[in-house]
């Protein structure tokens, strides 16, 4: 039941892109009932300090693999041939050079290409609300989810709600932190904080700090498992992909296999596959330096240090 309510109850043609389908459904629900009891009483496990130690684990973890991250530094522009109008490399904001022959970019990544102008026809905005009470808001638990219909305070979308207490290394002793997330038209988007106040008053928990925020998603962007997890810009050649948005989960199922499915469109059948464990054996077992994988690494990418 929990699983067939996370989604919209569509009135209209924009509603339509939120809503998941059947087969969708039954999946995800398949999901939930197979995680049970697995690591607890319930379908779910939080990671200690917060959900960027997923991030951190994964980035550790492709490092291991040949992966080079490099910081502080963002992309600035796109190499691309005039002839073919095939992307060859990217100018990072610091003016280094990385020579590539694919670029794949976050669902948060929007260009600046000339002659095409945007539009913000058909979007919503994935809305976010993060706040510090010092009262639980979900009842007889410390630290839980919870799935709100649409229709609560006039919600076109589910609400996603997750309170987590200070044992997992999130806020102070004796307080709670609470993460909604939802998505919701253009003019909509002071309605999570409605909602926000409203679950405060039934539990009479007091607020202590909140920080709101949203980013824009257009709806054709949106990904299912009928139009897939990314796509491959044809201005482009099909040399610069972006990963389509998710719509709001309280599971990571869609970003793992979002990211293994560009993983195998990229790379089929010239490795072991996505993340094989002989592999990580392999290197643990080389006895090699970090700073002679760093070197290996970087002289694969094609790294250069001249100016642009």
């Amino acid at each position: 039941v929990l699983t067939m309510q996370d989604a919209s109850n569509p009135s209209n043609e924009e509603n339509r892109a939120m809503q998941i389908s059947t087969n969708e459904g039954l999946k995800a629900l398949c999901r939930n009932m197979e995680a049970l009891g697995r690591f607890g009483t319930t379908a779910f496990i939080s990671p200690i300090y917060g959900t960027g130690e997923l991030a951190q684990g994964f980035c550790r973890s492709a490092a291991v693999g040949g992966a080079v991250y490099i910081l502080r530094s963002s992309v600035k522009s796109l190499l691309v041939e005039s002839k073919s109008n095939e992307c060859k490399g990217v100018i990072l904001s610091s003016g280094q050079v990385v020579r590539c022959q694919k670029v794949i970019f976050g669902p948060f990544t929007q260009l600046e290409k000339e002659g095409v102008e945007g539009s913000a026809e058909g979007s919503w905005k994935l809305v976010r609300c993060i706040s510090i009470v010092n009262k639980q808001i979900l009842p007889d638990c410390e630290r839980g989810v919870a799935v709100l219909p649409p229709g609560i305070s006039d919600n076109k979308s589910v609400v996603h709600v997750v309170q987590l207490d200070s044992r997992s290394g999130v806020c102070m002793e004796g307080t709670f932190l609470i993460h909604l997330t939802t998505f919701l038209p253009n003019e909509a988007e002071d309605n999570v904080l409605e909602i926000s106040r409203k679950l405060r008053s039934w539990s009479e928990a007091q607020e202590i700090w909140h920080l709101c925020f949203s980013i824009e998603v257009p709806l054709d962007k949106l990904a299912s498992e009928e139009k897939g997890s990314a796509y491959f810009d044809s201005m482009f050649q099909g040399s610069v992909a972006f990963f389509k948005h998710n719509l709001p989960s309280i599971y990571f199922h869609w970003p793992v296999q979002s990211a293994k499915s560009m993983f195998e469109e990229l790379f089929d059948g010239q490795n072991d596959g996505f993340f094989p464990p002989e592999k990580f054996k392999d290197i643990e077992e080389n006895n090699g330096s970090e700073e002679d994988f760093l070197n290996d690494a970087l002289g694969d990418i094609d790294y250069e240090e001249n100016e642009w």
